[in-house]
């Protein structure tokens, strides 16, 4: 959620390890609830829906069992200097943030160790979180117990660019296709670069050869029902920016754009159903209709569509289709699917499958092909 620029006085009680029976009876509109984990990357993830019906306003977290694990956190946050959050020079909405929150507005949380921990329950944490799980009766804290919290922020303007190349309607037609990914991927961090690329370098490259693809076909004169749009969207990863820029400030009305394909992460086609390499596709709108129109232009190729194992996704997974999928817009993210090395120095070129880029580039110039000259149809299937 947004951090508030301080915590003035606030207090703290005590949720054990945080279920709906230990939370049950306390009173949280307000305060700062504290509990225990046995692992601080998940944090208050199961905590937050119930957390937040009850008015909380700031979640505390400790792992009693691994004191370790804190200071490595601690060690890679102070790698990254600050946090450092982004958003559109005046704009008015809140800034996206890559979450797996089950909530669209988590409420903030802070981890700390367990010498703070210990000073705030008055004894040793991993003795309370051992009484715990023996079921037995756990005292809460005094009332009084108060935390005062400051941040600090500082605001610079960095100007960065969108690139976005269109082949006009032959038939001077309003309709639109995007078809979109992103060409900007994480900072250095300390001693450590990220490659990338499979995210984006791998959309980047598809979505390069595809405008290259219809542009040839214009110029031998082939005709296109509606504008192809190619965009290469900047800060996507530091929360889609490019493309939220691009929906307030579109070449084409937003209401004439037909489809959005956007491709991130393409380029880890593994191999599925025998010997057919994988493509999943995820979205919101019309999502079982789409489908049905991806697997029938797929027909004799060498990939697997799965428009059903990450239509759940579709809502906290972000990329830059959110932004028209929001609006109403037929928006689908087509992926090869996440990996251990994502967004970690191991996202290098050796481990791309070329292969399976050029059978996705294959497949979706015939699927552009047939959405431009559908008129829509494919929505009545």
């Amino acid at each position: 959620g947004a951090v508030p620029d301080s915590f003035n006085d606030i207090e703290i009680v005590f949720g054990g390890t945080g279920t709906p029976k230990e939370l049950d009876s306390i009173e949280l509109k307000g305060k700062a609830l504290l509990i225990l984990t046995n692992n601080l990357r998940v944090g208050a993830l199961n905590v937050q829906n119930l957390a937040k019906s009850k008015g909380c306003a700031l979640i505390i977290v400790a792992n009693p069992t691994k004191n370790q694990q804190f200071s490595q956190i601690s060690r890679q946050v102070n790698a990254l200097h600050s946090k450092t959050t982004y958003t559109i020079a005046n704009s008015k909405k809140s800034v996206l943030t890559r979450s797996f929150s089950p909530v669209a507005d988590p409420i903030p949380q802070i981890l700390i160790s367990n010498q703070v921990t210990s000073a705030i329950l008055g004894e040793n944490p991993l003795k309370v979180w051992q009484r715990i799980n023996r079921n037995e009766t756990i005292r809460t804290l005094p009332p009084g117990i108060k935390l005062g919290l400051q941040f600090e922020k500082q605001t610079d303007t960095i100007n960065t660019q969108n690139v976005i190349g269109w082949i006009p309607s032959s038939r001077n037609s309003g309709k639109s296709i995007v078809v979109c990914a992103h060409f900007d991927h994480l900072a250095p961090q300390g001693q450590n670069w990220f490659p990338g690329a499979d995210d984006n370098a791998s959309g980047t490259a598809l979505l390069i050869e595809l405008a290259k693809r219809f542009a040839a076909k214009a110029k031998r004169g082939v005709e296109f029902k509606n504008n192809i749009i190619f965009a290469a969207f900047t800060a996507e990863e530091i929360g889609l920016l490019g493309s939220e820029h691009y929906s307030k400030n579109p070449l084409f009305p937003l209401d004439s754009t037909t489809v959005v394909l956007n491709f991130d992460m393409v380029g880890r086609a593994r191999k599925q159903n025998g010997t057919k390499k994988n493509l999943f596709i995820s979205g919101a709108n019309s999502i079982e209709k789409f489908g049905k129109t991806a697997l029938q232009i797929n027909a004799d190729t060498s990939l697997y569509i799965d428009f059903k194992s990450l239509a759940w996704m579709s809502a906290s997974l972000l990329s830059d289709h959110y932004h028209f999928e929001t609006k109403g817009i037929p928006a689908y993210l087509l992926t090869t699917g996440l990996h251990s090395e994502y967004h970690t120095p191991l996202d290098t070129p050796d481990r791309i499958c070329y292969k399976g880029i050029e059978d996705i580039i294959s497949y979706t110039q015939r699927l552009i092909l047939y959405l431009d000259s559908s008129n829509n149809q494919w929505l009545n299937n």
